[in-house]
Order: C-alpha cells, then sequence, then structure tokens
C-alpha cells in the first residue's frame, strides 16, 4: 500500500562507486567490473592519501594548529587528520595548562583535548593514566631507560612491542618547561633504503625481528613505582615479532617498527644474520 511505501535518496556517486560489488551487471561491459568476491576490508577516506604522501626531510614545513580553534572547528579537526597522514606530523598549541604536575595531572589537558576532537585515549594495560610521564626530576630513570634523561634515546618509533602497533596517532604535551623533539619520515627512509640499498631494503621487508619489554615499572594500583612507597609492582611484559619496514599488499610502505631499547633476542636465520646485525 502507499502508506507503507518507503523512499530512499542516496548520493549518486555513491551509489556508482558501490555497484560492481552489490549490483546486477545489465550488459557485458558491466559484468567485467562487477567483483565476485565482494568488498574487501573496511576501507577508509584517508586511502588516497595514504597512497599519495611524499616523503620529506629537513625542509619540512610543521602544519601547526591552535588548538582552542581546533575544538570549535571540524574543518580544521579534518585538515589534522589530513596532515597526520600526510605529512605524518603536526604542532598543536593552546590546549591549557595542567591542575598540577602529578602522574594523574600532568596529561589531563592533553587528554581532554584529544576526546573532543578524536576521541578517548587507549588505555594501557597498566598504568592508572591514559598518558604517561616523563619528567627530568630526581628518580625519573627509576621508572626504566625510556625516562633517563641523562642518556637520551636513540629515534626509534614508540610501542615497538605492542603487537599491531605503532598506532595511528600518537600525541606529546609539553605541560612545563621546554623541550628539544626530533621527528623523521619513515617513508623517506624506506624509500632511501630502497633505491640505495636494495638488498638491505629486502632484508628490512622480509627478515622477522623481535621486539620485547618485561618491566615492574607500575605499581598495582597503576601509579609508577618511583612515586609509591614500598607498592609491589605489577609485572608487564609484551613480545612482537615482526620486519622492521612492514609493507602492505599492494607493497606500500605501511609502518616502521624499530627500537633499540627493546630489540630482544631475534630467531634470525643463520645465514643472513651477519648481514642483517
Amino acid at each position: 500500500s502507499v502508506e507503507n511505501d518507503v523512499t530512499e535518496q542516496y548520493v549518486s556517486s555513491w551509489l556508482k562507486a558501490f555497484a560492481p560489488y552489490v549490483g546486477r551487471p545489465l550488459n557485458e561491459a558491466s559484468k567485467a567490473s562487477a567483483k565476485p568476491t565482494g568488498l574487501p576490508g573496511t576501507g577508509s577516506l584517508l586511502d588516497d592519501l595514504y597512497k599519495n604522501r611524499k616523503p620529506w626531510g629537513s625542509e619540512l614545513k610543521m602544519p601547526t594548529f591552535d588548538g582552542e580553534a581546533m575544538i570549535k572547528d571540524e574543518d580544521m579537526q579534518i585538515e589534522f587528520l589530513e596532515r597526520m597522514m600526510d605529512p605524518g606530523c603536526a604542532l598543536i598549541t593552546n590546549i591549557g595548562k595542567p591542575p598540577g604536575f602529578g602522574h594523574t595531572e600532568a596529561g589531563i589537558p592533553m587528554e581532554e583535548f584529544v576526546g573532543k576532537i578524536i576521541g578517548r585515549l587507549n588505555q594501557h594495560p597498566v598504568r592508572a593514566t591514559r598518558f604517561g610521564v616523563i619528567h627530568t626530576q630526581a628518580k625519573g630513570e627509576l621508572a626504566g631507560a625510556d625516562y633517563d634523561h641523562a642518556n637520551p634515546l636513540s629515534m626509534h618509533t614508540d610501542h615497538s612491542v605492542y603487537h599491531g602497533t605503532p598506532g595511528y596517532l600518537q600525541f606529546m604535551y609539553q605541560a612545563q618547561g621546554s623541550v628539544f623533539s626530533k621527528v623523521c619520515d619513515g617513508l623517506a627512509v624506506a624509500n632511501y633504503m630502497k633505491e640505495h640499498h636494495p638488498e638491505d631494503y629486502e632484508l628490512l621487508t622480509t627478515v622477522q625481528l623481535t621486539h620485547s619489554s618485561r618491566n615492574c615499572i607500575y605499581a598495582k594500583n597503576g601509579a609508577y613505582r618511583r612515586d609509591a612507597s614500598d607498592a609491589d609492582g605489577a609485572s608487564f611484559e609484551l613480545v612482537h615479532t615482526h620486519p622492521v619496514l612492514t609493507l602492505d599488499k599492494d607493497g606500500l610502505l605501511e609502518k616502521v617498527v624499530q627500537s633499540e631499547t627493546k630489540r630482544g633476542i631475534s630467531a634470525l636465520p643463520f645465514d643472513v644474520y651477519d648481514r642483517y646485525m
């Protein structure tokens, strides 16, 4: 009956893109473009940006955003996400000051800001907060080698021991003082290796390397043990085996996973061990 009729409206460009996967071919030309296995994967609006990324070096002009303005401007939020795909880094200013500098307070402005523009930060399995705290105060090195400013870390990718990471976004918030941070482009590094050192590139994209970590940095209540007197530690261990340069199904660089302080015992084949190490 007419009262039960339903009318739907769709954007024509979406229908055209979707048709080869779900539509009934009306002629031979249409049959040629039909996909019998269905639509693969989930896809992303950022796929085209990903496939057309341009490598960069010291000439990069860092994309910069005002945090307070971004909260109110959806177009700026979209621009930020696109810039985090290409070139892959950005500077955000004006997101507020923390209520204090303790391990439960220092990162609050960052956490609240990210929650407004993207969503909730990842929860660490052991730590009480969704952010970690790095400082140069006394006993900082007791939280582990990563926090020892007397012996700065070499260039690395964080969370190298987590399967499936590094993740898509990582935020670093300067709560107090100043800092000199360095970033580099993994795509530029991979392209350089592929062009100038093809045999080494082959090793980095195929040989399985292991990163691993076991620690008791945090107490069982989620606080840093350095700040929790006589607290029992919560043991935390992760192991991740992978190529340093991970490629996708099309041979494009998907991610770089490398951290010298987290590199563990690796079952490298005998005939490539010397060349690799």
